[in-house]
């Protein structure tokens, strides 16, 4: 059960760092700058949903480790988890709707596109932190040891499907990027 927890908190954490290190290189007369902030802002606010989320992993692993061997220790590190995953949570969705922001201004459609699709993926990996949450969340009240086994394989499962999509998002990000090199810089 720790190797399939341990590949789904890895998995719900991969995506998190989906820090843009891309600007749009300079245009005359658009908000380029104003856009550039607000990535920067975005960046910022990754930074402390991927803290958060480390935390909120180390306290899952303790709380499914705890449903396990002695279930009525399981609740405070699963309330911990909860609490940690909502600031995460919260993070991941004031980069994506920053993002948003910025693909709304005046800037060329490459951008644009690239910034929408990646506010997307960010609110994927808010989904996946939910995913979690939710498993968090039902071992704060009497853990059931004997079923912590299949709850694990859910959350991996839909952890799975909801970085699937975060990643499509992310590639189709990255394409616009990657086909549009003059447009961005590092």
């Amino acid at each position: 059960m720790k190797a399939v927890l341990d590949s789904a908190l890895m998995k719900s954490s991969k995506l998190v760092a989906l820090a843009l290190s891309f600007t749009l290189a300079g245009c005359i007369g658009i908000d380029t700058a104003k856009a550039n902030k607000k990535v920067e802002e975005s960046n910022t606010a990754m930074e402390a949903a991927n803290k958060a989320i480390k935390e909120g992993n180390e306290a899952t692993q303790d709380a499914a480790t705890k449903a396990v061997t002695d279930p009525d220790a399981a609740a405070e590190p699963a309330k911990k988890c909860v609490a940690k995953l909502d600031e995460a949570s919260g993070k991941v969705d004031e980069a994506s709707k920053l993002l948003k922001e910025a693909a709304d201004m005046k800037v060329t459609k490459e951008f644009s596109d690239y910034l929408s699709l990646m506010s997307k993926a960010h609110a994927k990996v808010s989904e996946t932190i939910d995913v979690q949450k939710t498993f968090c969340k039902s071992l704060t009240t009497k853990a059931e040891p004997d079923k912590i086994s299949d709850a694990v394989k859910k959350m991996q499962t839909d952890i799975d499907a909801k970085q699937k999509e975060a990643q499509d998002l992310q590639d189709q990000a990255d394409k616009i990027r990657k086909d549009n090199p003059s447009k961005f810089q590092q």
